[in-house]
């Protein structure tokens, strides 16, 4: 058998290899994990970003598969003045029955269960009323790119009134890095028209009468908030509920977008406006 033979027959080994065990593991990379994800009340999450010595994170000469993380977010209305962390099923549903429902059934999706297929996971949040977090005068996907590897993440709704909640990096020992951004919500839903937030002049994460109104909910407004069904409810509070995951590409052309699974951030209350 000549080197030319041989040189065929291991190419044609490694093919079936390939073949029978699938490219899904080759593209496999790690999920932010629970433990790596602290909420401090209704007020500040930090999450400890994976990093580059973490499986799909690595630094390559293709590039890597690891684009940047995603953070999807839903508001939802409430009668409930609740300050500590939404840990429990009850709480959940006292703050708002939707948000309790989202939270049932993105729970497929997350770390905590994953049976759910992730392909498409950016279009569950999206059937679900979720839609991606910005920030203002910057592109999120650069901020949460490959060079926040390794970084803590801090998301900040503070309890003042006017204070803008916001999005920053802190090293390992705690110091900040970089700029603080202001949070604002989405204003277009992918694939559908553009819905407006209200008040019309900004898109920040206050809480004020025209979020707070069930009346306000619509796909052409405040098409991000979810309406709470509860009976002779005075509705004065507003809570954003968020989850985090990673995107990658693969190495295929034209290349396809990976998810891993979601996992749960928590619970923030928005501070009010005025």
């Amino acid at each position: 058998m000549n080197k030319k033979i041989i040189s065929i027959f291991f190419c044609l080994i490694f093919l079936f290899t390939f073949s029978n065990c699938g490219l899904d593991a080759f593209y496999e990379f790690y999920n932010i994990e629970l433990h790596r994800v602290s909420m401090d009340l209704v007020r500040t999450a930090t999450i400890n970003l994976p990093s580059y010595e973490v499986r799909g994170y690595e630094e390559r000469r293709d590039g890597g598969l690891f684009s940047n993380f995603i953070i999807f977010y839903r508001i939802y209305i409430s009668d409930l003045n609740h300050t500590s962390e939404v840990l429990a099923e009850d709480i959940r549903l006292a703050i708002s029955p939707a948000l309790r429902t989202d939270y049932l059934s993105l729970n497929n999706y997350t770390i905590e269960n994953i049976t759910g297929e992730t392909s498409n996971i950016d279009r569950m949040f999206y059937n679900r009323n979720y839609y991606k977090l910005e920030v203002e005068n910057a592109n999120i996907d650069n901020i949460l790119g490959t060079s926040s590897r390794g970084k803590n993440l801090i998301i900040d709704f503070p309890t003042t009134t006017g204070e803008h909640p916001v999005l920053y990096f802190t090293n390992t020992e705690g110091v900040q890095e970089g700029e603080i951004y202001r949070l604002i919500r989405a204003n277009q839903k992918p694939g559908s028209p553009q819905f407006f937030t209200l008040p019309e002049e900004n898109r920040y994460f206050f809480n004020h009468v025209e979020l707070y109104d069930n009346d306000n909910v619509a796909n052409d407004k405040n098409a991000d908030t979810a309406k709470n069904t509860k009976v002779n409810a005075e509705f004065e509070y507003t809570y954003a509920a968020m989850y985090i995951i990673a995107r990658g590409r693969t190495l295929e052309t034209p290349p396809k977008s990976i998810f891993t699974q979601a996992t749960f951030i928590g619970v923030f209350r928005l501070p009010d406006a005025h």
